[in-house]
């Protein structure tokens, strides 16, 4: 089954209304996580479902933090994000004029089952995980030198002894 629609979790969700030129519509009322973004970044990115979570939460968060400041915000080259005179969330289709750089890279694909890509979101879970992964790497590392300069001192203690 074609996926048209991806809920961003607190903001809202975008729907593709044009395969053919790829516009979006975008819905501020459909902000419940139904977690299908978390769960594709979670299998396409190799992380765990709580480490999607969070990235998809802190992508979002950043988002709002910054139409809070009043700036327009880019999400790809489909369109930008911005509070309208009244307040409310509005979503512009094209290259508009944003405040800030691209929070969002979007890849659509009309003929996939898979959820709208975001690969600003899954990039930055693979370099947290790969970060995770080099940083209990060099955890493992410390805590064995560690351990090896204890058999050592232990063992220079004990010639003393």
């Amino acid at each position: 089954q074609e996926t048209k629609t991806i809920i961003l979790p607190g903001l809202g969700a975008l729907t593709i209304t044009n395969p053919d030129t790829k516009e979006l519509m975008f819905m501020p009322f459909l902000k419940h996580d139904d977690g299908a973004l978390a769960g594709f970044i979670e299998k396409e990115a190799g992380i765990s479902g709580d480490e999607a979570k969070k990235t998809v939460s802190d992508e979002v968060n950043a988002i709002l933090n910054d139409l809070e400041a009043g700036k327009a915000v880019a999400f790809g080259n489909f369109g930008s994000f911005k509070k309208g005179a009244d307040g409310d969330l509005e979503f512009e289709n094209g290259g508009s004029k944003v405040d800030s750089p691209p929070k969002e890279e979007v890849t659509i694909d009309s003929t996939s089952s898979e959820p709208v890509e975001s690969a600003a979101v899954e990039t930055k879970a693979k370099e947290e995980a790969e970060a995770k992964k080099a940083a209990d790497a060099e955890a493992k590392k410390k805590a064995k030198e560690e351990a090896e300069a204890k058999k050592a001192a232990d063992a220079e203690a004990e010639k003393k002894a």
